[in-house]
């Protein structure tokens, strides 16, 4: 099998990087020979810890320039090897990095959120301008990225693949007793578990789901929010269940390693940002038999639109997701339909295995593309 090269900016905790982390650890099973190369010293240990395979870094930070001849030197010690760059941060240093190895690489560059196409100034512009044109292969996790990818920056759709974000069914599956998995957590059997997965940001849009308390807590007194995970909007939105007086209400966790029990303890999951490429949360909380309740982000709008699932409500209208919220927690059948249906589309679309098929068939059409060279010199054609 060939080699391939998996090019970060860093491995801190994230979704692209786990994602990375387990496709990896796939391939690893798959006989592919891998190399995890870090465009900066950042590292988590526990996810160090993860990776199934040599991880390369710089000693220290370095400047674009550095960076790349840096890259283009790692590239040159693995001739023929597929190189696989994420997310824009990583895209001029390894455009560079390529041409300067003498493209013996097969060279892909993946996008994996809709924050990537936001308005820029012109510098950036003309760079990404450029880039989109020497780029040769494009690989995106949902079909709204390609379309972005096509409207914003002209890339040639024969040139963009689509692979879903997969998930780990060993490890993502229903809890045997719900009040059990309740119980394991600190909740009560009766207590109303809504809660979310996600780093609190604001483009994450938590502060819907502490708004929304406005419309439950009257009818639902037992209802607990549970937000699972941390990020800097935290202490604002600690202060705003304060303010409010829900602050009883509202659980913050902070980072969780293994958010399975989390989510085996949710009577609903609730996704509450305002842009998604593949909503990775989502399709865990589906994995473990959760009705789920999305705002309609593009990635989740794609979803329910191919599948019906998950159920979407307005981004910014805490009224709406309340009602929809009270609805739901009535009606334990449709509760139960919900759950089913979105464990079901996981299985049969969305398992880790899936995914890692797809990379894996992918990759080796590239072992045999043209030197990627070829592809960058400008066309003669008119």
């Amino acid at each position: 099998m060939g080699t391939l090269l998996h090019v970060l900016s860093n491995l801190q905790t994230g979704g692209t990087e786990l994602n990375t982390l387990r496709l990896a650890q796939g391939l690893n099973r798959r006989g592919w020979s891998q190399q995890l190369i870090l465009l900066t010293d950042q590292i988590d240990p526990a996810l160090r810890a993860l990776a199934p395979c040599p991880i390369v870094q710089p000693h220290r930070r370095l400047c674009r320039w550095r960076s790349a001849a840096w890259l283009a030197e790692q590239l040159r010690k693995h001739p023929g090897a597929v190189v696989h760059s994420r997310a824009l941060v990583t895209w001029l240093d390894s455009a560079l990095a390529v041409l300067m190895a003498g493209g013996r690489s097969r060279w892909v560059q993946s996008f994996h959120g809709p924050a990537t196409f936001q308005p820029y100034g012109w510098l950036r512009r003309g760079m990404i301008k450029y880039l989109s044109r020497f780029t040769p292969h494009y690989l995106t996790v949902s079909h709204d990225l390609a379309n972005r990818l096509q409207s914003s920056w002209r890339v040639t759709p024969s040139a963009i693949t689509v692979i879903p974000n997969g998930i780990d069914l060993t490890r993502y599956r229903p809890a045997d007793d719900l009040a059990a998995a309740k119980q394991q957590i600190g909740y009560q059997p009766d207590d109303l578990v809504i809660g979310s997965v996600g780093s609190l940001y604001e483009v994450k849009n938590q502060r819907l789901l502490i708004e929304a308390l406005e419309g439950l807590v009257p009818a639902l007194p037992q209802v607990r929010i549970l937000l699972v995970g941390d990020g800097p909007m935290r202490t604002a939105w600690e202060q705003l269940a304060e303010a409010r007086g829900w602050r009883d209400h509202v659980c913050f966790t902070g980072v969780q390693q293994d958010v399975v029990p989390w989510l085996q303890a949710m009577d609903i999951y609730v996704q509450t940002s305002r842009l998604e490429g593949s909503p990775t949360a989502v399709l865990e909380a589906m994995a473990v038999g959760r009705p789920v309740v999305a705002t309609a982000s593009p990635g989740c709008m794609e979803l329910n639109q191919a599948h019906g699932w998950p159920l979407l409500v307005p981004i910014d209208d805490p009224a709406q997701l309340a009602q929809t919220l009270r609805a739901l927690a009535a009606d334990r059948s449709r509760c139960q339909q919900s759950g089913a249906a979105g464990l079901k589309l996981v299985r049969d679309h969305y398992s880790l295995e899936q995914m890692v098929d797809a990379y894996d068939a992918y990759y080796r059409q590239l072992l045999i593309a043209q030197p990627v060279v070829d592809q960058l010199l400008p066309s003669t054609d008119g």
